[in-house]
């Protein structure tokens, strides 16, 4: 017996070991809480998480990412409350092991709030993309791990006097963002110490103001003399706070100017834009994502190490530096070229006409092969018809159902408004189409609440909403449900916003209406019992003389004038039964009818008969007849 315990006590120990060994080689996926500055659709921040995807793989990592859109709403303090009260509600539960911040907003953001944020605090922080970073940034939370962002303005300003030694003045274009007045003083602290040193520098002249719209820039450029260069460091708001995104940045520009044009982050690279050293956001996520996986692994003092040239690249424009004439043999080593022919093909007239030769013959077995499959074509025809009719009764559809339907492009603005949106708002297509949506919806006292909800919407996968912060054209209030869905355009910061929209003003008053309705009825049910019970309590009050004089009518031989008083004394008191009864009676008819009662249970008129009758037969049988009016 002590043989087959010590075997299986063995046994367990055994499996348990083996179990144990075992759990130790799967360890559990590590949980990171990664925050971007910039809205997820920005090319920048796509670029960032391709560059860090690849090191995050699902089978280690589950990573959980919000993101700002800090370029079109900037922060205030009322929406930091907003994103802390969310992520607080969002994220109270999980166990992180690891907080990432995405650029200075974001990091600005965490120092600010980490107090409020619990399921944050103690966490390790590794920080990726931080332009000029110092211990101000990081004062509530010292021990961040910084993968700082070198900027290669210094570089760049250098270069551009090699490639144009005539120029005389560098026009830096930098709007107000964060991560802008951050770079713009490394070149404020370069261009001072250049100074100092009694160099020979170029002036440097900022090509924004604070009141400045990207419109009064532009013409300001075109007034530039002939021996000037562009910088574009970061410029993606105006004045205005009007968002543009880079490309949009760079083709206006080349719109209204010849002059050379150079840029600090590869997102402005375009054919006709020159380049410099500029920072990507691809790199700065591949070295993000390095640093995450040697962090886990035990190799935090690699990370710590700065490593951000890395992120940096000689990166100029093939076309354009064939038309400004620049030498390639001038280019510093290790450039990339942008933008450049893959071969000299159509340079050889040659191979040209070989190429022409073989599209014709392409183009001969198009149309033989379409000669011999006419009834292939046939078929085509008709399911583009069909697929034709399809979108014709869509569009019908979404022009006559009976609910709202607006369509929306990146700046909220209306593209589409249907029938019954006229009907729900009161405006019509034309006042509609072009306009905000909730500029032209909601009042102003009400837009922080609604901005609120929309945002969650962006950044979560929300997609209802019963507001009832609607007005109507009238300005009468309205009570709506909304159906939101939204489409990202790929590799662009695009996208459109489909909204249906049912009014419920109506129903939501009568249901309130109807609820004080039942609440009124409960009411006087309970006022209708009340009387009732009171009204039964007077007619014991009143029973009693009326019992009492009877039985001394009846029992006893008084004097005439004696039983005419105490005869008198109970018609009084009946007189007054029989109003309390009729009141009863008709108290009791309602409750009745309400409650859906029988006439047996309220009886009350065969009660009062009865007790006439009884009343009578006494009174006759002493002869008392000056009483003929029972109730």
């Amino acid at each position: 017996m002590n043989r087959i315990i010590f075997a299986v006590i063995f046994s367990f120990l055994s499996s348990f070991v083996v179990f144990g060994q075992k759990a130790d080689t799967f360890p559990r996926k590590k949980n990171v809480f990664l925050l971007h500055s910039y809205n997820y659709a920005q090319v920048w921040t796509q670029s960032q998480a391709k560059g860090y995807g690849p090191y995050l793989t699902s089978e280690k990592y589950t990573l959980y990412i919000e993101d700002f859109d800090e370029k079109r709403l900037p922060f205030t303090d009322e929406i930091e409350q907003t994103f802390v009260e969310q992520f607080n509600l969002r994220y109270n539960s999980v166990k992180f092991d690891l907080l990432v911040i995405l650029d200075n907003p974001a990091l600005s953001f965490i120092n600010k709030h980490i107090s409020e944020l619990p399921f944050l605090q103690n966490l390790p922080i590794i920080a990726a993309g931080i332009n000029n970073h110092d211990s101000l940034t990081t004062a509530n939370i010292p021990k961040t791990i910084i993968l700082e962002e070198k900027s290669g303005t210094k570089a760049t300003l250098e270069q551009i006097p090699k490639f144009f030694p005539n120029v005389d003045t560098i026009f830096c274009l930098v709007d107000s963002s964060m991560t802008a007045q951050d770079v713009k003083k490394e070149i404020q602290n370069y261009d001072n110490l250049s100074k100092r040193k009694g160099e020979k520098t170029k002036q440097i002249v900022y090509l924004f103001n604070e009141n400045d719209s990207y419109a009064a820039i532009l013409e300001r450029i075109k007034k530039l003399s002939k021996n000037s260069v562009i910088y574009v460091v970061l410029y993606e708001q105006d004045g205005e706070n009007k968002y543009f995104s880079p490309q949009s940045v760079v083709k206006q520009l080349l719109e209204v100017t010849d002059l050379p044009i150079f840029c600090s982050f590869d997102i402005y690279m375009n054919e006709g834009v020159i380049g410099g050293r500029v920072a990507g956001g691809l790199r700065v996520g591949e070295y993000l994502g390095w640093g995450i996986v040697n962090f886990f692994e035990n190799k935090a003092t690699h990370v710590c190490d700065s490593t951000g040239e890395r992120q940096l690249e000689w990166a100029f424009s093939y076309p354009a530096l064939k038309k400004y004439d620049i030498s390639f043999s001038s280019l510093p080593e290790n450039s990339t070229l942008y933008f450049e022919p893959s071969s000299d093909l159509w340079g050889n007239k040659y191979l040209a006409k070989v190429l022409l030769i073989l599209v014709i013959f392409a183009i001969g077995i198009a149309i033989i092969l379409h000669i011999f499959n006419l009834q292939s074509s046939k078929k085509v025809k008709k399911q583009v018809k069909e697929i034709a009719d399809l979108f014709d009764r869509l569009e019908y559809l979404r022009a006559s159902m009976p609910i709202g339907f607006i369509e929306l492009d990146t700046e909220l603005k209306i593209t589409y408004w249907n029938e019954s949106a006229e009907r729900i708002f009161g405006y019509s297509a034309k006042e509609a189409l072009g306009v905000n949506l909730f500029d032209l919806t909601v009042a102003a006292e009400n837009r922080k609440y609604v901005d609120a909800v929309v945002q969650e919407l962006f950044q979560t996968s929300k997609r209802f909403v019963h507001s009832r912060y609607i007005q109507h054209k009238t300005d009468t209030s309205l009570e709506c449900e909304w159906y939101f869905t939204h489409k990202v355009y790929p590799d662009t910061d695009k996208f459109y916003i489909m909204c249906m929209i049912v009014d419920i003003t109506k129903r939501e008053s009568m249901k309130r209406e109807q609820e004080n309705l039942i609440n009124a009825l409960k009411k006087m049910m309970l006022n209708q019992d009340s009387f009732i019970a009171t009204s039964m309590h007077d007619i014991k009050n009143i029973m009693a003389p009326i019992s009492a004089y009877s039985e001394m009518l009846l029992l006893q031989n008084l004097p005439k004038e004696k039983s005419k008083d105490l005869a008198e004394k109970i018609y009084k008191n009946i007189t007054i039964l029989s109003d309390t009864f009729v009141e009863l009676m008709n108290v009791s008819k309602v409750k009745g009818e309400i409650i859906k009662a029988s006439p047996a249970e309220f009886n009350i008129r065969n009660l009062s008969e009865t007790v006439s009758a009884m009343l009578e037969d006494h009174y006759k049988r002493k002869e008392i007849n000056f009483i003929d009016n029972l109730p």
